[in-house]
């Protein structure tokens, strides 16, 4: 808010400076009317350097708060996923807003399960993708939803005894890129799932998470309310279980407090939505 209103007093005094020397300079305006402008660009220089002096009070709480946070969430947090191994999925390149999550899952206790991130190859653009996918699972995909029904299946069979084999074959075939964690099984049965979910909804992402949470906890993680994405069509799921959770703040939340107990809830069969959309908890009640 004050940001805006910085940006608009500067230019509001750019244009009355100029125009004032514009005007004293043709002679047009007499002493009065001169003494006038100048003590209105007076007073707007004025406010502008009270809401620089605003601005920065204001980061400097801002980074105050926020080191307060990094120090005592730990405290907070500590062993909520104690012998817990997360595996975290996302699409497309890595976003600044998903390390503080992973940190903050690392710190509540949980261990690496490793990532798999699924490329572009997902949209199907070319025509020969549907049935590189097909052969790639060993299975028969719906001809009216070929990427949704694989992304299905991949999720339905992570834990199951073909799941590694199922990764790795998707790998091969360029449709997702993997880093198992340093040893065990990849992905490793019984892992809870975290999806990085940002932008525009992929249908066949939401599909994915349906299939993972017909066996697993999940968390379908969003940064912000401007950026639901995946997260808003998970939402919108009829009858969502309870070992689903979903949140939407990541990116306002650097101590990652809010995601590690929308997972935890989800672990303990609570799962539900949090963030600051409306209506919403942004942690789950304390029991």
């Amino acid at each position: 808010m004050i940001n805006f209103r910085y940006h608009i007093v500067s230019i509001v005094a750019v244009f009355l400076a100029l125009g004032l020397g514009m005007l004293i300079g043709a002679g047009v305006l007499d002493r009065v009317t001169v003494a006038r402008l100048e003590s209105s660009v007076s007073g707007l220089r004025r406010d502008l350097s009270s809401d620089r002096e605003q601005i920065s009070t204001l980061r400097t709480q801002k980074g105050q708060v926020n080191a307060l946070l990094k120090n005592l969430v730990p405290r907070i947090t500590r062993n909520t996923l104690l012998g817990r191994q997360v595996l975290l999925v996302r699409a497309g390149g890595g976003q600044s807003w998903q390390g503080p999550v992973g940190d903050a899952l690392k710190l509540a206790g949980a261990s690496d399960g490793g990532n798999i991130v699924f490329t572009d190859r997902w949209s199907l653009a070319d025509p020969k993708d549907a049935a590189r996918l097909a052969t790639a699972l060993q299975t028969t995909l719906d001809p009216n939803d070929p990427a949704g029904s694989a992304a299905r299946y991949l999720g339905s069979n992570l834990s199951a005894n073909n799941g590694p084999a199922l990764v790795s074959a998707l790998q091969n075939a360029g449709f997702v890129n993997g880093s198992a964690p340093s040893s065990g099984t990849f992905p490793a049965p019984g892992s809870d799932v975290v999806v990085y979910a940002a932008g525009p909804n992929a249908p066949w992402l939401t599909a994915f998470v349906q299939g993972v949470d017909t066996h697993e906890s999940t968390l379908v993680v969003a940064p912000s309310l401007d950026s639901l994405g995946t997260v808003d069509a998970v939402r919108h799921l009829p009858n969502p279980p309870k070992t689903l959770s979903t949140f939407d703040s990541a990116a306002t939340d650097p101590s990652g407090v809010g995601c590690v107990f929308a997972l935890r809830a989800a672990i303990d069969e609570q799962g539900a939505n949090f963030g600051t959309a409306d209506g919403l908890n942004y942690t789950p009640p304390a029991s």
